[in-house]
C-alpha cells in the first residue's frame, strides 16, 4: 500500500491491527511488536519484555522525543484497547492525520532503556555529537540490512549480535 504521505501509512497499520484478531483468535497472553529494522540488544531489555504482565509499553526515542512505535508489548489486559483502535481505524480505512506515535493508546512509554533510530543519518549523527565514550545500547533502529555491530564498536558496545 506504500507511504503517500508522512502520516499516510495505511500498510503498516492494516498490518499491525490485524495482530489483535489473531492474539483473540488464539489465545495469546502478549503482543510483543518489533519492526523488522529494529534489534533488541541487551538481554535486560529481553527480560523487561518477557516479565511485563499488564499494559501496552513502548520504549522511547531521545532524539525525536517521543515513543518508539517500532518496539511495543502489549499485555491481555490492554487487549481491550487494542481492539477499539482495530475497529476504529477499520473504519477510517487506516487513515489518520497522526503519527502512530502520538495516536497509539500507550498505557506506559518506558525511558530507562538506551536505544534509537540510529539507522536516521541525523539521529546517528546527533548520538555521535553528544558520545564522550561507548555506549551499552539495549536497542537499535532503521538499520540498514547490510547493518553489522562490529562497525560500530568504537561509538556503542552490543551485548548481542546477529547475522
Amino acid at each position: 500500500m506504500g507511504r503517500p504521505s508522512q502520516k499516510n501509512y495505511q500498510g503498516w497499520w492494516r498490518s499491525f491491527c490485524y495482530a489483535i484478531i489473531l492474539a483473540e483468535k488464539y489465545g495469546f497472553e502478549k503482543i510483543i511488536h518489533v519492526e523488522s529494522d529494529f534489534y533488541i540488544t541487551s538481554s535486560r531489555m529481553m527480560s523487561y519484555m518477557k516479565d511485563l504482565e499488564s499494559g501496552w509499553t513502548t520504549f522511547y526515542s531521545r532524539f525525536h522525543q517521543f515513543p518508539e512505535s517500532a518496539i511495543q508489548v502489549i499485555c491481555m489486559d490492554a487487549f481491550p484497547l487494542f481492539r477499539a483502535l482495530y475497529n476504529q481505524m477499520y473504519l477510517e480505512n487506516y487513515v489518520i492525520d497522526k503519527s502512530a506515535e502520538l495516536y497509539l493508546p500507550f498505557t506506559k512509554v518506558e525511558e530507562t532503556f538506551i536505544g534509537d533510530r540510529l539507522g536516521q543519518l541525523d539521529v546517528f549523527e546527533a548520538w555521535m555529537e553528544r558520545l564522550s565514550g561507548p555506549v551499552s545500547l539495549d536497542y537499535v533502529g532503521q538499520v540498514l540490512p547490510e547493518f553489522r555491530p562490529a562497525d560500530f564498536a568504537p561509538f556503542f558496545e552490543f551485548e548481542h549480535t546477529w547475522q
